[in-house]
Parts: structure tokens; sequence; C-alpha cells
């Protein structure tokens, strides 16, 4: 068997979804995808992510989302994302108008052994579109529901005369997100590779709150090459780890006795935090299996709080020239979904 794809359980009202999406097209301007392998045409609608922005188009997932304005305008999409079955941390309106072509490339940190799982349903679609996925030629029906392993290359190409669309879902994988697929299915993938699973447990706000602090660490940890500190805060049931600097909460949750863990990395504390100024905090990264030591401070010494301060001044200035950059291209690009193409 094959596990490049797989069609997953359930299927849904092809006439309400392209309800939905011709309101959501009427009211909302698209923005153009990141990547270099195509010419801009490509573009999404954000429908739910880390900033609540439908503009905001990154597949990037920090452990929790919120949806967009686009959801209260949309209520099957919605009714979708939140009956679907598991976490959707990431979902995206994506079109590709005619004659266009999006180039080979994989997905970073999609996969089994990356814990996320990307899901498509297909809104508007033609057989005249080209998709292939490693070295399988496939073909997504209008409602139908589609996993397809994206950490694989992957490339599309619209020959058709109308603009293809995608409801497009980055997952978690939990128990619930297995129930989707095919038993065998799973059975195949856990022969050919380890998945690596999150699997929530419950903890009360007065417990979570004895492991918030401030976090120092070398690096790498989220994404960061270099050393960075952090505010450890709870939000929403979980742990939210802000790095200074950047406007994004990173959510761990409670996955065991003293372990919480976002997308591939992992906070082990050394022992209950209970009466400890300053914790002992294993940070582990499975993608690449290197664990490192990391502090978490009830009390910033003096030298953090001046590099707090520093690194507030060096990221914030850096995050805020890309995006700032980021945000003039997209509106100088304007819309390009076709809405009088969607039929």
């Amino acid at each position: 068997m094959k596990t490049t794809s797989v069609q997953l359980k359930g299927s849904f009202d092809v006439e309400r979804l392209r309800a939905d999406l011709e309101t959501a097209t009427a009211q909302f301007q698209s923005a153009p995808q990141v990547g270099k392998y195509h010419d801009g045409s490509w573009t999404g609608i954000g429908l739910r992510n880390f900033s609540g922005d439908h503009g905001n188009t990154l597949a990037a997932h920090t452990g929790h989302s919120k949806d967009t304005a686009v959801m209260a305008h949309c209520p099957y999409f919605k009714e979708i994302l939140d009956g679907i079955g598991c976490p959707v941390y990431v979902a995206r309106i994506l079109f590709l108008p005619p004659g266009k072509v999006i180039g080979e490339h994989t997905d970073a940190g999609f996969g089994w052994n990356y814990g996320m799982v990307r899901l498509h349903i297909p809104i508007v679609t033609d057989p005249r579109v080209e998709f292939s996925i490693g070295d399988e030629d496939v073909y997504w029906k209008p409602g139908e529901f589609w996993f397809g392993d994206f950490s694989k290359p992957h490339s599309l190409r619209n020959k058709s005369d109308i603009t293809r669309v995608h409801l497009v879902m980055d997952c978690p994988i939990t128990a619930q997100t297995l129930q989707l697929f095919p038993a065998d299915f799973v059975e195949q993938v856990r022969s050919e590779t380890n998945i690596l699973q999150l699997n929530p447990v419950e903890l009360d706000e007065a417990t979570l709150r004895g492991y918030c602090g401030t976090l120092v660490v070398r690096g790498p940890l989220l994404g960061m090459t270099v050393p960075i500190s952090a505010d450890v805060t709870v939000d929403d049931g979980m742990l939210a780890v802000k790095i200074r600097g950047l406007p994004i909460l990173y959510h761990f949750t409670p996955t065991g006795d003293n372990t919480f863990q976002c997308n591939t990395y992992e906070l082990t504390w050394a022992k209950s935090p209970d009466q400890q100024d300053a914790s002992l905090v294993i940070g582990k990264d499975y993608k690449n299996g290197k664990s490192q030591e990391v502090t978490v401070y009830k009390h910033q010494p003096m030298g953090v709080r001046l590099f707090s301060w520093v690194q507030r001044l060096l990221v914030g200035g850096v995050w805020g020239a890309y995006f700032g950059v980021l945000k003039i291209k997209r509106a100088l690009s304007g819309s390009k979904h076709v809405t009088e193409q969607v039929g």
C-alpha cells in the first residue's frame, strides 16, 4: 500500500462549500502565498491561524490558533473546522488560476515524524488540473476529504479554464486525527516511520502557573538558532512561551509529568518547579533528536534582564521589517482570486 495519499473518512456538501467560498471571495481579499516556486498568482485567504488575520497565509503552526474574521461569515467552513474530529491549527482557502503552475517543492515541518499532517477538501477543481505527489498523479474530487504526504516532492499545473480552489487544513497528529484515516493505512505508515503523536493531559490552571517564569536557552529552540529569553505564561489551558521581541505565543500542551509539547519541541522539568527559583528544564527537538538544558527563572537575574532588553530591540526590529515588507508586497499585488470562475 502506498502512503503518498489516501481518502479520509467523511465527505462534505459541495453546494454549501461553494456558498461559503462565494461569500469569502466577495468580502475578503486573498494574499499571495510565500514561496519561490510560483509566480505570485497562487493565493489564499486565511480561515484560522496563529494571528487571526485573514491575510496571513503562512503555514506556521504554534500549538494553538484563532479564527479570522472570515469565519463569522462562512458558517459551513466553521462547522467543518470545529467538527472535523481533531484540532486544526491552520486553515486556508487556496486559489490557483487557469494556466498557472506551482513548481515542485516539499513542505517543511510536515510529515508523520513532525507530528503534523496536511488535509485537503477540494471545493472547485477539474480533471485537467495536473497534481502530483511523489511519483503519484492524483485527482481529488470536490467535497472529498484527502490526506497527502506533502513532505514528498509535489507540484501542480492548472491546465483547465477554471480557478482551482481547495480548503487546506494543518492538524497535529492526535489519537483523534488518526481515527480519520483507514486503519490499514495507519498500520502501513507505522511500519515505515515513527509517528510523533500529541497525547494531551489536563492540568488545572494553578498547577500550570507553577511552571511560569523567564525561560533562557542558548538555542536552538522554536526555530531560533541564537540564545534567547522568553516569557512562560498560561494561556487557554496550556503553557504559552513568548520569545521576547516576537508577537507570537507558542502553546505547549501538557503531555505527562512535568512535560509539555509544541509541535516537535518538548520541555521537561527535571523536577517539580515548586519552591525553586531556577528550574532545570530539558528541551528536546524531535526533528533532530537533540536535547539541551534550559533554565526557567521565577525571578530574573540582572544579566537576563539586560539580555532581554537587547533581544527585544534586535528581534523585534527584524520581525517588524520582514513582515512590513511582506505586507507592502501583498498590498501592491492586489487580490488575484477569480471569483467568476468558481463554477
